[in-house]
């Protein structure tokens, strides 16, 4: 059966991460050919319409439109990270089972919002507002950067496993469950580090947030 993990992040004022991770069967085959791991990425944007002639307006529809955080409130942004890992077959060499293939594949979603009569809204407000959105899809693409640092380390670090020999490497496919926990303990520590750090009060991101709420 699949692995599942769903895991939600603290997003703040500004984003939220949801990320799924998924670890499917195991395939034992006795075979001579060495390990070729492979990473798969793909990223895509998405983006939901906001309207307003002024920026308190824009934060409405933000509040209204926004993707949800933990089924409640809204962010402003989010970064949906989507991590399979298939294709895992074990071998047998010598007196050790081994990883002989595995493909990982990521897929990233990053959703913004998009000021669809941005042309009604003041000088002022416009440029206040592109300055604050470089900011907002550049936080969402360093979420981007740690998944797939993620999604490397998943690669190099299952591919290189091996265990004592064992009826159908049994003992192979819970040390691929083990490392795949720790490390993705670890990626959910740096996108919590992250967001804690970008959330603060005095982060640029969040006076680049304020500067363009009380725009006028």
């Amino acid at each position: 059966m699949p692995i599942v993990y769903i895991i939600e992040a603290n997003g703040g004022f500004c984003v939220r991460i949801l990320y799924s991770i998924f670890a499917v069967a195991i395939v034992f085959a006795v075979s001579n050919s060495t390990a070729l791991a492979r990473v798969s990425v793909k990223e895509t944007n998405k983006y939901y319409k906001v309207r307003g002639k002024t920026a308190p307006e824009v934060f409405r529809q933000i509040t209204k439109k926004g993707p949800r955080h933990r089924g409640l409130a809204r962010a402003v942004a989010t970064t949906a990270i989507n991590l399979k890992m298939d294709g895992v077959r074990i071998g047998v060499r010598g007196n050790r089972c081994v990883v002989k293939s595995l493909r990982v594949k990521l897929r990233l979603q990053y959703k913004y919002p998009k000021w669809s009569n941005i042309r009604q809204g003041s000088k002022r407000a416009r440029a206040n507002w592109r300055t604050y959105m470089k900011q907002v899809i550049r936080h969402e693409r360093t979420h981007g950067v740690i998944a797939k640092k993620l999604a490397r380390d998943v690669n190099r670090s299952i591919a290189r496993l091996t265990t004592r020999k064992s009826r159908n490497c049994t003992r192979m496919g819970r040390q691929i469950e083990r490392t795949f926990k720790k490390l993705n303990k670890e990626h959910d520590r740096l996108q919590t580090a992250f967001d804690k750090k970008e959330h603060r009060q005095t982060s640029y991101i969040m006076k680049l947030a304020r500067k363009f709420a009380f725009t006028r």
